[in-house]
């Protein structure tokens, strides 16, 4: 009997091992390649570098020349001055010749704000001698509106923080609520610092003011508990969160009138809502900042009869006193001022279209 066809093995092929490697003459293909693109960005690299080179040379001869022009024009307005005086000049002639310089001016502000800035004596000494200028103003307008966010849902906090440490006094939550507004006051001050820095006009008394909080909260941090405290801190608490109330309404107004005058190209690009003056139909605001200013008095009041009393022996009810006194007749001085300078450009507006 014939035996069966046994079937046909089937050739079974062992997988394939991934190559670990990439062959030499491949790799030497692909390094050739690569390298002459590096060549290439390595002359990208050196126009750039010779670029930004020329570009801070350009920076300081713009500085140094905006620097000799203003001088000019800050000597010639007091010859102007002295001669209007003396008579030498026509009134007309005059103010001829102070519009024209006007006009320099802003020609020169707008030239200065894109170029590098001083960082001034509080970031020098916590950051040492650096550029904080941003290159593009788009940079820096993000920054300037995260700076007014900032502002905005800290004031929140600060409003329900001090609302929650009156209802419970307890050391623990005032001592975090005086750490929270030295933290906050001093974050807001560098914040504004770099902001001047990258062309924003803000007034030199909003940055002292906040000079003076963080010195206040720093000397509220360290008054011991004793019955001096105890009588204070709740005043201290219903201020802190009506003042916030008040910067919330504050804010608010600001940030309309503001994006107003940026339409109507009466604003820079980098003013921050602190830095525009206060105008138009705001009664209203006006006697609750007035009221707020007041409190601040009010503040210095209750701690100078505190201080007076037998059993205050603690420095720090007096000291916070000025502190307060300072603050509040400083907040009054410079809103009165603004008031007042916006009535007389306004009358002055309405005598030359009569």
């Amino acid at each position: 009997m014939s035996g069966a066809t046994p079937a046909a093995a089937t050739t079974t092929l062992p997988p394939a091992v991934p190559q670990s490697s990439t062959p030499l003459t491949t790799w030497k293909e692909e390094w050739t390649t690569e390298s002459q693109d590096l060549d290439k960005l390595l002359v990208d690299f050196e126009k750039y570098r010779k670029g930004n080179t020329e570009v801070k040379q350009t920076e300081g001869k713009l500085s140094k020349g905006l620097g000799k022009f203003k001088k000019f024009i800050r000597h010639w307005k007091e010859d102007l001055a002295i001669a209007r005086k003396k008579g030498t000049i026509k009134d007309a002639e005059y103010e001829q010749c102070i519009a024209s310089m006007k006009e320099k001016e802003k020609v020169i502000r707008q030239m200065e704000i894109t170029l590098p800035m001083n960082t001034g004596p509080l970031l020098y000494l916590l950051l040492g001698s650096v550029n904080l200028t941003l290159p593009q103003m788009s940079d820096r307008f993000v920054y300037k509106e995260e700076y007014e966010r900032f502002k905005f849902w800290l004031t929140l906090v600060t409003i329900s923080s001090a609302t929650l440490v009156y209802f419970f006094p307890y050391r623990v939550l005032q001592q975090l609520f005086q750490i929270y507004l030295a933290w906050y006051y001093g974050s807001l001050t560098v914040r504004e610092h770099i902001l001047i820095a990258n062309g924003s006009r803000m007034r030199t008394w909003w940055r002292v003011h906040h000079y003076l909080a963080i010195c206040q909260t720093c000397i509220l941090l360290m008054w011991p508990e004793s019955r001096s405290f105890t009588e204070f801190n709740p005043q201290f608490m219903l201020f802190s969160a009506f003042l916030g109330i008040v910067q919330l309404l504050q804010y608010q107004y600001q940030t309309s009138l503001l994006y107003k005058k940026r339409s109507l190209g009466q604003a820079e690009l980098m003013d921050a809502t602190a830095d525009v003056p206060a105008r138009g139909s705001l009664s209203i605001l006006l006697v609750v900042l007035f009221f707020a200013y007041l409190f601040q008095l009010y503040n210095a009041y209750t701690l100078a009869v505190i201080s007076t009393e037998p059993y205050c022996h603690e420095w720090q009810a007096s000291l916070s006193a000025v502190i307060f006194a300072v603050l509040g007749l400083g907040n009054c001085w410079i809103t009165t001022q603004v008031v007042l300078r916006k009535f007389i450009r306004r009358d002055n507006t309405t005598k030359k279209a009569e």
